[in-house]
């Protein structure tokens, strides 16, 4: 049985980043497994990646540490969102597709 990827696509905002840094960080996030595609736009870096082998946090976790800086406010929490939304996505592909009783209403007794 195949296994479908679950693809993601997010935009990822710096605050004030080089072009050099953008680059430099897309390299590396095209090194990590999982990740299909990061390309530096503005100030931003749009990726695209299988949730089932890559995390926000761990793309995250490799621009910051490339040197980058993510911006806050309303963008950060928007990436907190999409972190909650991810960690429901992975829990809920973990289990069986059918196995849940709440995937199936209860039968009428009357």
């Amino acid at each position: 049985m195949d296994i479908e990827p679950i693809l993601k696509i997010r935009r990822l905002r710096f605050v004030a980043p080089t072009a050099e840094m953008l680059h430099t960080a897309c390299d590396v996030l095209l090194g990590m497994m999982g990740v299909r595609s990061a390309t530096a736009v503005d100030k931003a870096i749009a990726v695209q990646y299988d949730l089932r082998q890559a995390t926000l946090e761990q793309l995250e976790k490799t621009c910051t540490e490339s040197g980058l800086v993510l911006r806050g406010g309303l963008h950060g929490w928007r990436r907190a969102l999409w972190r909650f939304k991810e960690g429901n996505e992975i829990e809920n592909a973990a289990r069986p597709a059918g196995g849940a009783c709440c995937n199936h209403p209860p039968a009428r007794t009357h």
